[in-house]
């Protein structure tokens, strides 16, 4: 009778757990829905680690570029995203030869649907909570030897052992198991640190791959891209099952029980030897994974700016010139808005403080505003398509 009362409370405590969870997410949406729209007000340019920045094969501008037209600044302005995966492929594209615009469209395109924003917003609420820089995971992986996972496998079965020492010579064994949960705790820290916190990485490499593949469920790309994804994280989420466990277990682990398992039995080393042995299939897939949720993060930062600001599409030309009405530079608190249309080289004149540089630099920073973000401060923007080359 005992029994089944307890059992009756640990189920009615588990119940209670999850319907908790369930209205926290609820409340997490909507504060979420709400708050769409508004700026970020923190330097974000100082919170990036330029993990996607660094994996450019060739930068199209120079930061001479960046500091003449204060693109830190223009940067914190457009950055509206959940996650660092979103920010950091955001501030990349101001610097990448290659731009997805027909995808950008297309998702935010299937985003107006309520019901897909709503969730797509959660998603990536969750990914900024768990996800930290790893994109250098495998390089990391590569200091996990064999020996290293021997001793812990050895040292994960020792519980075993003092269990049937107890039960064939009725040994006290609690003392040594103190002592073993002591080693173990010093030996998942040696190996966090001898990895280069890889273990922490490839947690945020599980953590990206179910992102995405929750995000391509709810049909937010395009149908040629969706089969890629598929394929890409089935893939992935083959070996991170040990991850996808313990994400599950946390749901509904209020007392963090789940974190003292994981490091008593090192079970993120665990899921690290998988990755390990599998990166021959995974490490190609990463970086694509990483571009396909990192723009589907700037997709939502896009539609707030375009929600924010008087905008517009670019619309590319074969003849060369530019042109453009009612054009203004998004920095200026109070902007005097500009048309201009011309065919050939121009010369700018004024007198001092007539607004010259600011002119330029608004032509400046709207064709890179078009390049990067598909996104223009102006009524109409016509601008050059070899720029876009």
């Amino acid at each position: 009778m005992v029994i089944f009362i307890f059992v009756i409370i640990v189920v009615g405590f588990m119940l209670a757990v999850i319907c908790a969870r369930y209205v926290h997410k609820w409340i997490v949406v909507r504060r979420l829905t709400r708050l769409f729209g508004y700026p970020i007000n923190d330097d974000s340019f100082h919170y990036l680690n330029k993990e996607y920045y660094h994996q450019l094969s060739q930068k199209e501008i120079t930061s001479t570029i960046v500091d003449d037209f204060e693109l830190d600044r223009v940067f914190n302005l457009m950055n509206r995203t959940y996650s660092d995966v979103g920010r950091e492929y955001m501030y990349a594209q101001l610097f990448s030869s290659q731009h997805q615009h027909v995808l950008l469209e297309s998702i935010i395109s299937n985003l107006q649907d309520p019901k897909k924003f709503k969730k797509t917003l959660y998603e990536l609420y969750r990914l900024s909570q768990t996800y930290s820089e790893s994109l250098e995971l495998f390089e990391h992986l590569q200091f996990l030897s064999r020996f290293d996972f021997f001793i812990v496998i050895v040292s994960s079965l020792c519980p075993l052992l003092f269990l049937g020492a107890g039960l064939i010579y009725s040994v006290q064994v609690f003392q040594y198991v103190i002592l073993w949960i002591s080693l173990q705790g010093m030996l998942y820290a040696h190996y966090t640190k001898k990895t280069n916190h890889a273990l922490t990485q490839a947690s945020s490499y599980c953590y990206l791959a179910s992102t995405l593949n929750k995000l391509n469920r709810l049909s937010i790309y395009p149908q040629a891209e969706t089969e890629k994804i598929k394929r890409m994280t089935h893939t992935a989420l083959r070996y991170t099952w040990i991850n996808k466990i313990d994400d599950f277990v946390s749901d509904i682990d209020v007392f963090y029980i789940m974190e003292l398992i994981k490091g008593i039995f090192s079970l993120p080393i665990y899921q690290c030897y998988f990755l390990k042995k599998h990166s021959d299939e995974l490490i190609d897939d990463f970086l694509k994974m990483y571009e396909y949720v990192g723009i589907v993060d700037m997709a939502i930062a896009i539609m707030s700016i375009r929600q924010s600001y008087a905008t517009c599409i670019p619309e590319i030309r074969v003849e060369e010139g530019i042109c453009f009405q009612e054009c203004y530079h998004p920095l200026l608190e109070e902007p005097v808005k500009n048309s201009f249309s011309t065919h050939c080289s121009c010369l700018i004149t004024g007198s001092n403080a007539s607004g010259k540089s600011t002119f330029l630099k608004t032509i400046g920073v709207n064709i890179m505003m078009a390049k990067a973000y598909h996104t223009c401060f102006a009524d109409e923007f016509f601008v050059l398509s070899l720029l876009f080359v």
